[in-house]
């Protein structure tokens, strides 16, 4: 199993929104996303806050453009720390190969990951923020050089690098900085980094975690280059801080001092009682803000993994012993081996002689067209259900088959060999009489290496599954009436528990999924559940979940018995419906429209595909619904025999 995910060592709930007053002091952290939104002449930044008086409106505005200019001032600090240059070499080589230390304030804001997320930002509000913020620790220069002679006729330019110029930045102590750079390792950043959780609400951006924890270790200075690095664990592409981060410092005090006041488990040390007066002590405190050492927190995540591991090992042990138990249950058997049956051991590891190579289908084709296109080899066959899935990828012209028995593949291989086909086009199901035999459908048995290969890249699961389908022996027959395997001597006291035991033989309610299309992008959930609810009788609910993404044209309808999902699928298969527009929750004979295109699509999902769908969903979720299936079936079932012992005693009556 992969450690790759970054370990959070508790579900951290998602941060409500803050409504930011007029009064708010400078120290509140002004959100990445407002600070990325300024004028392109560099004027203040667009920041949005509650409405301030008539008198109080331009010291707001003075408030804003102060606090958006530190946050900028903090960022340059960070993709200049040393962290910054010890883990990009390409900063580092800009560094050296300048005679005074110089880097284009312009490539700094396009190499440094601290500036990905934020929109265009001009040079002059940075210069700006540096002078105004960081003079102590950083030197900002204006760079003018003669324009190039054919700029001067050239319209439109308004940005300082297109004629030649713009802005230089380089730390004071830039030749020590350097020279520290390529001493520094990564086990000793790692020991200079504090896992810390539950950071209060207003400091959560990159600027304002720096400005957080450099209040609380020296809230005497406001040189941001304590904070070497900011990391966001588990936000992959996300810029929005959640509460948690990994901080690097410059000096292992500052650890030491994080871990003790502000330890994992505990109340940590006393002493900060005189400094409780200040706002970020007493919010810390609030949300119990706690630390530990890098090293611990992937200790932690190994043990989080590891841990996770034998969980899925256990639940996967339960789950084999009760299908095994359940299976002995419905057959009646006892668990004596039998010779005929394979063991799982004795099986092997993919279906041989089951995988057909396909070449000259249409590039515009689909799945659903090409299973009806070589189903037709089995026409004159007693199963005519030989494809088990179609391997297939839009805007290419070949694919893979599998098939459920060796004998359908050369089956289907004999039959595309004597008889040339071509598709004509994307949706062509039948196919035509090929012109020319270079266009003709081509099919290849695929056997040894290549076979071997194809099956390597399937999932463990699929392969077995597929092995297990094909080896598997017939299923004895079940009786209408009792739902119990046919004997000479019938137990009809039993019928209940053998027909629920043969229910939940499988992990998910099967042949109760059903597919749709061209539903309208912008509807939900309540009106779909409503339109397709005219299915069934008033009053009765036959829809379980409705599995849809808001501006998606399909979803899944999970229905709570195989009977309501045919009952669904046939109303629709002879009614026509048209979705007007996302509220419709009625629907529109299609006859009765121009678009025949947006016709309501339904499908019964079954086989492979509806067990790739139930394997995405979480296992209590489908265990669940498979119990519920096998409930409302047995209540059927019981209404049903009523219902017949009703007529039965009318009849003799």
């Amino acid at each position: 199993m992969s450690s790759s995910f970054p370990f959070i060592p508790r579900k951290v709930a998602k941060a409500g929104k803050v409504t930011t007053s007029a009064s708010s002091s400078r120290t509140n952290t002004i959100p990445l996303a407002a600070v990325a939104v300024v004028s392109n002449a560099g004027g203040p930044s667009r920041v949005e806050h509650a409405p301030a008086t008539a008198k109080g409106k331009g010291k707001q505005k003075d408030t804003d453009r102060a606090s958006a200019e530190e946050d900028y001032a903090t960022l340059v600090c960070l993709s200049l720390s040393d962290y910054a240059l010890w883990s990009n070499p390409e900063l580092r080589m800009a560094v050296e190969s300048h005679l005074e230390g110089f880097v284009p304030l312009n490539d700094l804001m396009y190499h440094s990951p601290y500036f990905s997320n934020l929109s265009s930002t001009s040079e002059a509000i940075l210069a700006k923020a540096i002078r105004t913020h960081t003079s102590d620790t950083l030197e900002v220069r204006m760079v003018v050089s003669e324009p190039a002679k054919g700029n001067w006729y050239k319209r439109g330019i308004s940005n300082v690098k297109d004629v030649g110029g713009g802005y230089e930045v380089r730390r004071k102590d830039w030749e020590n900085a350097v020279n520290l750079a390529g001493t520094m390792t990564k086990d000793v950043w790692d020991g200079l980094t504090v896992y810390v959780e539950n950071i209060p609400v207003r400091f959560r951006s990159i600027a304002g975690i720096v400005r957080f924890i450099q209040a609380l270790l020296h809230p005497e200075t406001s040189l941001p280059t304590y904070v070497q690095h900011i990391s966001l664990p588990g936000h992959d592409s996300e810029a929005k801080c959640k509460g948690f981060a990994l901080v690097t410092l410059s000096a292992p005090e500052g650890v030491v001092q994080l871990i003790n006041c502000w330890p994992w488990q505990g109340n940590g040390e006393k002493g900060l009682e005189e400094e409780e007066k200040r706002d970020e002590i007493r919010e810390a405190r609030r949300l119990r803000m706690r630390c530990m050492s890098k090293k611990r927190w992937e200790e932690m995540g190994r043990e989080y993994v590891a841990h996770r591991a034998r969980l899925l090992e256990q639940v996967a042990g339960h789950q084999d012993a009760a299908n095994n138990f359940e299976d002995s249950e419905a057959s009646g058997c006892k668990h004596s081996p039998s010779p005929s049956v394979q063991t799982a051991s004795s099986l092997p590891d993919y279906p041989e002689g089951c995988l057909v190579f396909v070449r000259n289908v249409h590039p515009s084709t689909n799945k659903t067209t090409l299973r009806t296109l070589f189903s037709t080899a089995f026409a004159n066959s007693a199963d005519a259900d030989g494809i088990d899935y179609v391997d297939f990828n839009k805007g290419l012209n070949a694919c893979y088959l599998r098939l459920k028995a060796p004998n359908f593949a050369t089956q289907l291989v004999a039959h595309f060999t004597s008889h040339q086909t071509a598709q004509s086009d994307g949706l062509d199901s039948t196919g035509t009489q090929a012109p020319d035999k270079g266009k003709a459908i081509q099919v290849d048995l695929v056997t040894g290496t290549r076979e071997e290969m194809y099956w390597g890249k399937v999932p463990e699961k699929v392969r077995r599954e597929v092995v297990a389908r094909m080896h598997s022996q017939p299923a004895p027959q079940v009786s209408r009436d009792t739902m119990e395997p046919k004997t000479t001597s019938p137990r009809p006291q039993a019928t209940k528990s053998k027909a629920t035991a043969t229910l939940l033989q499988s992990d998910y309610p099967q042949r109760c999924l059903v597919f749709v299309r061209n539903v309208h992008p912008s509807t939900n959930k309540t009106t779909l559940r409503t339109l397709f609810s005219s299915a069934f009788d008033e009053g009765e609910e036959g829809i379980h979940y409705i599995d849809f993404t808001k501006g998606m044209d399909t979803c899944h309808l999970r229905l709570k018995s195989p009977a309501l999902a045919t009952r669904l699928v046939s109303r629709f298969t002879s009614h026509p419906t048209v979705q007007i527009d996302g509220l419709d929750g009625i629907g529109t004979q299609s006859s009765q429209t121009s678009n025949i295109a947006k016709t309501i699509g339904v499908e019964l999902v079954t086989g492979t595909r509806e067990e790739m769908y139930w394997g995405k969903v979480p296992e209590k979720v489908r265990r669940e619904a498979a119990v519920a299936s096998a409930a409302v079936e047995t209540r059927d079932r019981e209404d049903e025999e009523e219902e017949r012992n009703l007529k039965k005693r009318w009849r003799r009556k």
